[in-house]
């Protein structure tokens, strides 16, 4: 299946407030092509890193369209989310197990292109980016493109895991099958009008969000589009997040979060969300709530790659934390062995 989309936020405060900002991507490739390739290497007059920049323009892109808040908060723009995909995309060709070929890569590019929000947000896997390896289950992976059943299953807090067969039960989207959806521990397919929805087991398809559930005693709703500046909203939910418009709680109204860049204030400030976007963590956070919980902080640039990460210090995506090192490491799922 297709590998991650790094674009996505690492952060809590866009999940809680966007319906439509959830992972829609696979922990890696599959593929049924034989053959391997180091990362000079070209295929069908494709090189590596022209396959690698247009599977980074279609993920960005569609992104863009999709998810514009999220795109700026954790790249800032299109660009360097293309930028930063295609760092984590050059270390999946060549590597043990996968014979994931350059033009393979570049037909699955094309078949993202062609994809609705509705299929780019949940978790669809296009055909042209379904790829198998050859380790078999149990073999150590850093990416599905090595195992036979195409799906790696990634250790908690770890860029490495094992090769494993999908189950109903999943942490992330990544675990589950296509077109399903991770909800409460279970795979699930999201629902549609004029299904029912309760925002727990039974969960919207991401560009639709979940309405009027809690003022029935049921606890069902009914999915339909997300408001806009101005609308009624009763949770973070009922907003259109993923442009960046947020539920205010307490006037039940939806309005437009505010954007902080490095130095600048952010969380809730004078009682309004300020996010920071280019990858900013929201550190430092002093100030505190009427109920002694800290809510306004300072938006901190993420470390360079290899550079000392932490509290407060995260990284620019898709390179993460290391636990071992505390230093900002892109992803090599060819070193998991």
């Amino acid at each position: 299946m297709r590998t991650s989309m790094i674009w996505l936020p690492a952060w809590g405060v866009v999940l809680a407030v966007c319906a439509s900002c959830s992972s829609s991507s696979n922990s890696g490739f599959k593929t049924t092509d034989a053959g391997s390739h180091d990362g000079s290497s070209s295929d069908a007059g494709v090189t590596a890193m022209q396959a690698c920049a247009d599977y980074a323009k279609a993920s960005c892109t569609q992104a863009n369209a999709c998810t514009p808040f999220t795109v700026a908060v954790n790249f800032s723009d299109e660009a360097t989310c293309e930028q930063r995909q295609i760092l984590g995309c050059m270390p999946l060709l060549g590597i043990h197990g996968s014979s994931l070929t350059p033009a393979a890569l570049d037909a699955c590019a094309q078949a993202i292109m062609g994809e609705t929000c509705v299929q780019f947000l949940d978790n669809h896997q296009p055909s042209a980016c379904d790829f198998q390896g050859t380790l078999a289950e149990g073999v150590a992976c850093g990416t599905g493109s090595q195992c036979q059943s195409g799906y790696c299953k990634l250790a908690m807090g770890s860029s490495c895991g094992t090769c494993a067969t999908r189950t109903n039960q999943c942490t992330t989207d990544p675990d589950c099958p296509s077109d399903q959806l991770c909800a409460g521990g279970n795979c699930v397919t999201p629902v549609s009008p004029p299904g029912m929805c309760d925002n727990g087991t039974h969960i919207c398809v991401r560009t639709l969000v979940c309405l009027g559930e809690q003022g029935n005693d049921s606890g069902l709703g009914g999915c339909g589009k997300a408001g806009g500046v101005g609308a009624a909203c009763q949770d973070a939910t009922d907003c259109e997040g993923g442009i960046g418009i947020v539920c205010d709680i307490a006037t039940q109204m939806c309005v437009a979060a505010q954007e902080a860049t490095t130095g600048q204030s952010c969380g809730i400030v004078n009682g309004a969300l300020v996010v920071c976007t280019g990858g900013d963590d929201c550190a430092d956070l002093m100030k505190v709530n009427d109920a002694g919980l800290p809510v306004e902080g300072t938006c901190h640039p993420p470390a360079a790659d290899g550079a000392p990460c932490g509290t407060g210090v995260g990284c620019a995506l898709p390179a993460v934390c290391s636990p071992k090192t505390f230093t900002c490491t892109l992803p090599n799922p060819g070193s998991c062995q």
